[in-house]
């Protein structure tokens, strides 16, 4: 990635982790993780994302009301 684009104004993308593992068999589970992953890969590639880590599982969702 150049530092072009490392000086540049981007996002940043928060995945909330759900209960994917609930329901789906190891082998669809695998294959979920192996696509996020390629495309996780891609993004890095494309110099679209920098890195990426975890959240805690601890914390608070936050949310605006609507009047």
């Amino acid at each position: 990635m150049s530092t072009q684009n490392q000086n540049q104004n981007g996002y940043m993308l928060l995945f909330r982790g759900t209960d994917l593992r609930k329901g789906l068999s190891p082998e669809e589970l695998q294959k979920v993780t192996d696509n996020w992953m390629a495309w996780f890969k891609r993004l890095t590639e494309e110099g679209k994302a920098v890195a990426g880590n975890p959240l805690e599982r601890e914390g608070k969702i936050v949310i605006q009301a609507l009047n």
